[in-house]
């Protein structure tokens, strides 16, 4: 759902300039040949409500409200921006087909996804985005694995854990259990030598410039590089799966 006041700021509007608004940006291209009478008529109201809307937003009229926003929804091609995050090196994978594995992963659904420590700031940010994206998540910290999965058995299909030493006793355990009940395991992890890491089908390895750092005292951009390498991986999910951007 748009949410039309990030548009216009502090700007209060009544529910019906908020349906006018979002016809419009839902219809921008074509809006301008149905001109103010069919924007109105499509929209339940008059074009002198319409052109009153448009003065109340600083517009000399309908034209300037409509080629406004078309600039305020525009979207920027973000190619150049993944290109430049994928050229910092911030991951490496077990397996040469590990992304795309993952991309099918993410295409199903049904994940659990897991962390503790720092690492669940990153875990929280994926389940969120899995669940923007419409896909059923799980977000797990210290709750049993086997409470979790009894109570979503027929909605799990893999685990994706965080941690930065890939030795949290919480991940491990979850990993374990996981795989005992032959579970797809994701991890990203700062240690390709540890339990989580050698436990995993598809392992995403982020540079840990701090490993002794258990406190996360000193700057390290293992977490934020968690969350770039997960970004990268939901654009080739994208391009994979011909995603389109989201319409208003």
């Amino acid at each position: 759902m748009l949410d039309v006041t990030k548009l216009f700021g502090d700007i209060k509007f009544t529910s019906l300039e908020e349906s006018i608004i979002t016809y419009i940006l839902n219809n921008i291209d074509s809006c301008m040949d149905e001109g103010i009478r069919g924007i109105a008529k499509k929209a339940y109201t008059s074009p002198s409500t319409i052109m009153r809307l448009s003065k109340r937003l600083g517009y000399n009229g309908f034209v300037e409200l409509v080629y406004s926003l078309k600039i305020k929804a525009s979207t920027q091609d973000n190619s150049e921006i993944i290109n430049a995050i994928e050229n910092k090196d911030i991951f490496s994978t077990n397996y040469d087909n590990a992304i795309d594995d993952f991309v099918d992963c993410i295409n199903k659904g049904n994940i659990l996804v897991s962390a503790e420590g720092f690492s669940e700031l990153v875990s929280k940010y994926i389940y969120m985005k899995l669940l923007v994206l419409g896909k059923k998540s799980v977000l797990s910290t210290f709750i049993d694995f086997d409470i979790l999965f009894d109570n979503h058995v027929e909605t799990i299909d893999s685990v994706m854990l965080i941690s930065k030493s890939g030795e949290g006793n919480h991940c491990v355990k979850t990993c374990m259990l996981a795989k005992e009940r032959n579970l797809k395991i994701i991890s990203f992890t700062g240690n390709p030598q540890s339990t989580l890491a050698k436990n995993s089908d598809i392992t995403f390895l982020i540079p840990d410039c701090e490993k002794l750092d258990n406190d996360n005292f000193h700057p390290n951009p293992f977490f934020g590089y968690c969350i770039e390498a997960f970004e990268i991986i939901i654009h080739k999910y994208f391009v994979k799966y011909n995603i389109k951007h989201k319409v208003f």
